[in-house]
């Protein structure tokens, strides 16, 4: 399984996005700088930044990483990042005191704003003193300003631009470029990023300190939106727009990314040899760079490249990431995203030991398209998608018939309703990706693989068909009167009347209210008067419905009817 973190290695071909960012850092003339990198939910932000810190020389610069959710609704992240700043700068100061002075003081102005702007005065310090009986309490909440905080419950000018000054005199004296990278901002609430940009405006635009903000540009523009109520959207642009000097968008993801990607995360696996990984990550990028005028090479290319043509495991592992990349881009394209892709490999492993565990032995490749197909469509779809799997002998005819057929009406008879135009084009991908699903003798194992998506119902039991027919009639029914019903209740075989009824009752119990329309409710009162080895469950089951929910007033003629014996 894969790790859902940030990769030290390269694999989305943002070397190069690197070495812009690094080149804006290492000018002079471009000292100091904001860069915005923007890009969705895990489409890499935090991988580019880890490769950015990487390159950057630790003897010219000092990096200050600030993960902002860390801090999310447990302490005010604004004045954790002022913190985490001072903090950084006292530990690269600690042979010169001189600095180690300067930073002390810069910390306490950093407490007086951070005391003002919370609205602390000099009551609640007198009574936390009295509180503790200890008076140096005073001292400690380093409150050494206390005619400011009378007049005021801000800042003024000359004080902000004390701060301002004593940081940049800070930095002066490092002989370092200070780089501040704040990164997940966009999972905070819009209250909390909103202020953490306010934040940065204290330390923006001082000689040698630049700021890197990776974010989800729309979330952080939707925050701005929710926190200062009635901007145009062109206020919201310019808001942002003055904080980043240099926005840098991450580009999308296509085929010949998605296959890269994919191919390295299985070598990471299946390769011993980490310089081998190594190579293979670095010829993969080379070959993406210049894919805009030739065709990236072949996986037996590939393979030959790294000395791996023998490893038939890592050549099926391949094959089988080129033909999901092919539908990851075309049709996928909103999850095309590296950690969709992460996720989805990951349940395919789990559920590859499960699939081992039960003898079903499923091969990567199903479980992939199986895992594919419950990303995209609606759980109505993939639902229904299963219950069909049930009757299975009839699914795979009617599977086969789809995969020799160009007729996308499938979709009708396989998932209950015509899913949207965008997953229609999904399916019409998706139903001819190797495997075919009806060359799959043990399909309908992926019952019990999927089982956290569909519950499993009397399938597991082993039922004959009759059974199954009349849950899923029964289910239906709204009369007492039904002749369908009646019918169905004939065909079950005695020793299977119970199984049925409680596989009634639990579909009774998915809903919220029970009464005459609740699926299930009739049809399991028809078999209870027709079945006398099933009358006292579904009798015992409404007692104790009713005994909870006393409103239930279907339950208590229901009730009266069961005793009565009629219909």
């Amino acid at each position: 399984m894969w790790a859902d973190k940030e990769s030290k290695i390269d694999y989305l071909n943002f070397t190069e996005l690197a070495s812009v960012v690094i080149s804006v850092l290492t000018q002079r003339n471009m000292s100091p700088v904001s860069i915005g990198i923007y890009g969705n939910w895990g489409t890499g932000k935090s991988s580019l930044l880890n490769l950015i810190e990487e390159k950057l020389p630790t003897a010219d610069f000092l990096v200050i990483k600030f993960n902002a959710w860390f801090y999310h609704e447990l302490v005010d992240a604004k004045f954790a990042l002022m913190e985490l700043i001072q903090e950084s700068l006292e530990k690269e100061s600690q042979q010169n005191q001189s600095a180690l002075d300067k930073i002390k003081h810069f910390g306490e102005k950093l407490d007086l704003l951070k005391f003002t702007k919370v609205g602390i005065n000099v009551a609640s310090a007198v009574g936390l003193a009295a509180a503790t009986s200890d008076p140096s309490k005073l001292a400690d909440l380093n409150l050494f300003s206390l005619a400011d905080v009378f007049k005021s419950n801000t800042l003024s000018t000359k004080s902000i631009e004390e701060i301002r000054k004593t940081f940049a005199e800070i930095v002066q004296g490092l002989n370092k470029n200070v780089v501040v990278v704040i990164d997940n901002l966009d999972r905070c609430n819009p209250r909390e990023a909103v202020e953490v940009l306010e934040a940065i405006r204290l330390f923006l635009f001082i000689s040698g300190v630049s700021f890197i903000i990776a974010v989800d540009k729309e979330m952080i523009m939707n925050s701005v939106a929710q926190r200062f109520a009635g901007l145009t959207e062109r206020h919201r642009i310019d808001y942002l727009d003055k904080l980043i000097q240099i926005p840098l968008q991450l580009p999308k993801l296509g085929v010949g990314e998605i296959r890269s990607y994919m191919f390295l995360l299985y070598a990471e696996e299946l390769l011993s040899d980490t310089a081998k990984l190594n190579t293979l990550a670095k010829f993969l990028r080379e070959q993406l760079m210049e894919s805009w005028k030739k065709q990236m090479p072949s996986i037996e290319e590939i393979l030959d490249y790294i000395g791996e043509k023998e490893n038939n495991l890592l050549r099926k592992s391949f094959l089988m990431c080129e033909a999901a990349a092919a539908i990851f881009a075309d049709s996928m394209p909103d999850l095309a995203n590296p950690r969709t892709i992460k996720r989805l490999l990951n349940t395919v492993r789990v559920r590859k030991i499960i699939s081992e565990k039960i003898s079903a032995g499923f091969d990567d490749e199903l479980l992939l398209k199986l895992a594919m197909l419950e990303k995209v469509l609606e759980p109505v779809h993939v639902e229904a998608f299963y219950k069909r799997m049930e009757d299975f002998e009839k699914f795979r005819k009617e599977i086969e018939t789809i995969e020799k057929s160009d007729n996308d009406t499938f979709s009708d008879l396989i998932f209950g309703s015509r899913p949207t135009p965008y997953r229609l084009n999904f399916l019409q991908s998706w139903i001819n990706l190797e495997p075919r699903l009806s060359e799959i003798q043990n399909l309908k194992a992926s019952l019990y693989l999927y089982r956290d998506t569909v519950p499993i119902t009397a399938r597991s039991k082993k039922l004959s068909d009759a059974s199954y027919e009349a849950i899923e009639g029964l289910k239906k029914i709204g009369s007492l009167l039904s002749e369908a019903g009646s019918e169905l209740i004939k065909n079950i075989p005695d020793a299977e009347t119970v199984a049925v009824m409680n596989e009634l009752i639990r579909e009774i119990q998915k809903n919220p209210e029970i009464n005459g329309k609740t699926p299930g409710a009739k049809g399991a009162q028809l078999l209870a008067m027709n079945r006398e080895e099933t009358k006292q469950i579904f009798s015992e089951f409404l007692e104790r419905t009713r005994k909870e929910n006393p409103g239930y007033l279907w339950i208590k003629g229901a009730l009266e009817n069961l005793k009565e014996g009629g219909k």
